[in-house]
This record gives C-alpha cells, sequence and structure tokens, in this order.
C-alpha cells in the first residue's frame, strides 16, 4: 500500500532508490521495502505511457485498476496521478 508518507519519502530522494539505500534515516529505511519502491516506480512509469496516449484503453485500464488497488486514499492517487520524477 503506498501511503502518503511512503509517497513523501520517494519524492524525498526524487526516485533514487540507491539515495534511499545510501542516506534514509532508520525510520524511513524501514518504512517500506525495494518491492514497494519498484511498485511506485512502474505505476509512475506505466502512468506516465496513459498520459502520453500511448497504451491501448485496456491498459489504461489496468493502470488505473492497480492505481487504486496501490495507493492509500484517493488523495495519494491524485499525487501519482500528477507526479513526473
Amino acid at each position: 500500500m503506498i501511503t502518503e508518507s511512503k509517497l513523501d519519502t520517494y519524492i524525498k530522494f526524487r526516485g533514487d532508490i540507491d539515495g534511499w539505500a545510501r542516506a534514509a534515516s532508520d525510520a524511513e529505511a524501514q518504512a517500506f521495502s525495494e518491492e514497494e519502491w519498484s511498485d511506485i516506480q512502474k505505476l509512475l512509469s506505466d502512468l506516465k505511457v496513459v498520459r502520453n496516449g500511448l497504451g491501448s484503453a485496456a491498459f489504461a485500464a489496468r493502470v488505473h485498476e492497480r492505481l487504486k488497488d496501490l495507493a492509500a486514499s484517493p488523495e495519494v492517487a491524485s499525487r501519482l496521478e500528477g507526479l513526473e520524477i
């Protein structure tokens, strides 16, 4: 689940997993796993494809369904849709 605090940490490190691994505080490092970090990266990549009109309608529907499944709230989903890192 992508929460506000996880997204804040992801943004703080500008999506750089190596920077997060090296410089995160203990709380930030324990906040979520590399798998969750990867979920955010993949979701942002897929959202960019959709935003640029490069995916099919079926692909866009799957991406938005995954967004709803992964985002802890509609606010997080909205932030993810507007994020370009």
